[in-house]
């Protein structure tokens, strides 16, 4: 049989993305224009009254249980995530009805397709919308690279959780063990959606049976065909990429004057190659779970068909004015763009713990070892010891770092300044705040000092920090920061002479409400309208902690006023490039590479 054959299932999808191609690109520019038109505002209306309720105006990592204490808010959020379950639903069930009617060349209708939907969605109001719950969670680390969907594409794991617990064997072993483990239930659970769409009498708990049962059979078989179809997408990125970006490296070699022009109208070719290939991506690959699953169940597969469709000259002439028009409008504001955009080097850069490639964390030594990179400041931490004295530690527990299982709060400053730290070949040996401050001074270093309360403080802990930095004389050149808000409350309520920020991990909404002098963010969170509002409300806004160069270079080219980065050399260097010789060629290429990440 033909369908037995490995390479069958990728075959299969190439060949009915392409004689339905016209089909699809209707469907994408509906579901887009859904999305963008009602879906979006709709959860915008339902999320901005789950905050409303509750006196809010964002939603942080320190104030979740706020929401829970209203009622109203609690129907709100109900409503919200429901709808949210409502529109993957929806794009699912689409996309996999359409790829199965087209594999198994069955009459297709929109009156069949709704009578379905509305069919199968009453498993969402029953105790299966569990299951359907642990099946989004599963295909979300497929749905980021394939299977595009307008909710999934944005969920992700915050840096700042990855990132720490990296920092530990045990954090690593954990770290990748829980992402094989929920790579595997992936391709297992593959093919849920599929048989439940289009098999009338499956639950979603028996088509998640059947969907391990088929794969079972034949999973290094659709392991390969996943594996296959994700280098040719990539290998069409890259040649994408190439292309839009030749005629700009021509123009600036050749024609600099005309180099801007060049840019704008490539990355509008860019955006219209972005657009198409993301929708069809997702078609590629639903059609490749539809094959594989056609394929594993035994199922009778009619012969593709040999005679072409009938071209519809009204719909290829509607295709093109629409194309047409949306070019020269979106070609017109990004060459206008490109003649405008400029990039001042505006953006600090705050060594986070010091730098950490040369010493542990928090020591002397990785805080001398940044001074040849000239940070802004020196991110550091600060905790409060059993004798009510200051130590520069970030973690609660000493394991880590130390190798014993004490608290820094149990301890006295005399105690814990005579162990020894040690991360990745560097050792050193934990210093006070005291020290750490005189170190600083005399390599003219400013600080940006973290407080982290563990529960243990003593009444007038801040009274105490703030006297420290008075007998150093630095109160006037340093920053403060905390993640808890009453220590944030309590350094402004004091009238201290030194700026002080607010840390949130996670703020979705609006920005977070706050008497700051500035907010330190995870990346996370950050988007432009939350720097757009900070700085109206005339605070600064910090992002941690971007560690790549493409990173540093986006949230640099964004003007955020600092990032905290481990990755000092590397932030000099583009801080210096981008304020040099930064090329249209090159911001081009930026651009390209934030759209297709």
């Amino acid at each position: 049989m033909k369908n037995a054959k490995i390479g069958w299932p990728l075959s299969q999808s190439f060949f009915y993305t392409r004689y339905f191609l016209r089909d699809y690109l209707k469907i994408i520019l509906f579901i887009q224009g859904l999305f963008l038109l009602v879906c979006l505002p709709t959860l915008t209306f339902l999320f901005r009254y789950t905050l409303r309720f509750a006196g809010l105006s964002s939603l942080t990592n320190s104030n979740f249980w706020q929401i829970l204490k209203e009622p109203l808010s609690v129907l709100f959020l109900l409503l919200t995530l429901l709808f949210l379950l409502i529109i993957i639903y929806i794009e699912y069930t689409t996309i996999f009805f359409l790829t199965y009617h087209h594999q198994m060349q069955l009459f297709f209708t929109w009156k069949s397709f709704v009578r379905q939907l509305i069919h199968k969605a009453k498993y969402l109001f029953s105790f299966q919308l569990l299951l359907f719950l642990l099946y989004f969670i599963l295909i979300i680390p497929l749905a980021g690279h394939l299977l595009s969907n307008n909710i999934s594409d944005n969920i992700q794991l915050p840096n700042f959780i990855t990132e720490e617990l990296l920092k530990s064997t045990r954090g690593q072993l954990l770290y990748y063990g829980v992402l094989a483990v929920i790579f595997i239930l992936n391709l297992f659970f593959l093919l849920t959606m599929p048989i439940f769409v289009n098999r009338e009498e499956r639950t979603i708990f028996q088509a998640m049976a059947e969907s391990f049962r088929v794969m079972r059979r034949q999973f290094f078989r659709a392991l390969l065909s996943i594996a296959l179809l994700t280098f040719l997408l990539s290998l069409c990125t890259l040649i994408a990429t190439f292309i839009c970006l030749l005629p700009t490296v021509i123009a600036d070699t050749f024609f600099q004057s005309s180099a801007p022009f060049v840019a704008g109208l490539s990355l509008t070719v860019a955006e219209g190659v972005l657009f198409a290939f993301i929708g069809l991506s997702t078609v590629l690959f639903a059609q490749l779970v539809t094959a594989i699953w056609l394929q594993g169940s035994g199922i009778e597969i009619p012969e593709r068909p040999k005679h072409k469709r009938i071209s519809q000259k009204k719909f290829r002439k509607t295709v093109v004015t629409i194309a047409t028009l949306g070019f020269v409008f979106f070609a017109g504001a990004n060459i206008l763009y490109m003649y405008e955009v400029t990039y001042t080097p505006h953006t600090q850069i705050i060594a986070h713990r010091g730098y950490v490639a040369k010493g542990v964390e928090n020591t002397i030594p990785a805080l001398v070892a940044a001074k040849p990179y000239h940070p802004a400041y020196i991110e550091m931490d600060v905790q409060q010891t059993k004798d009510k004295q200051f130590v520069v530690m970030h973690d609660f527990n000493l394991r880590r770092l130390a190798g014993i299982n004490k608290n820094v709060s149990d301890m006295t400053l005399a105690e814990l300044t005579q162990l020894t730290v040690s991360a990745d070949g560097h050792s050193a040996k934990i210093p006070s705040l005291d020290a750490y401050i005189e170190v600083a001074k005399e390599n003219q270093l400013r600080l940006l000092i973290e407080i982290k309360p563990h529960g243990k403080e003593s009444p007038d802990m801040l009274d105490r920090f703030v006297e420290v930095l008075k007998k150093h004389h630095v109160e006037n050149d340093y920053m403060v920061q905390s993640l808890d808000k009453n220590v944030v409350n309590g350094l402004i309520a004091k009238k201290v002479p030194f700026k002080v920020g607010y840390i949130v991990p996670f703020n979705i909404g609006d920005l977070v409400d706050t008497q700051a002098n500035f907010l330190v963010i995870e990346e996370f969170s950050y988007s432009d309208r939350l720097l757009e509002q900070a700085h109206q409300k005339g605070m600064d806004l910090f992002v941690w902690t971007p560690n790549t160069e493409e990173t540093i270079s986006r949230y640099m080219r964004a003007d955020v006023d600092a990032i905290i980065t481990d990755r000092l050399q590397t932030a000099e260097q583009v801080s210096t490039h981008l304020a040099g010789n930064y090329s249209f060629t090159e911001r081009l290429g930026d651009m390209l590479t934030d759209m297709f990440d």
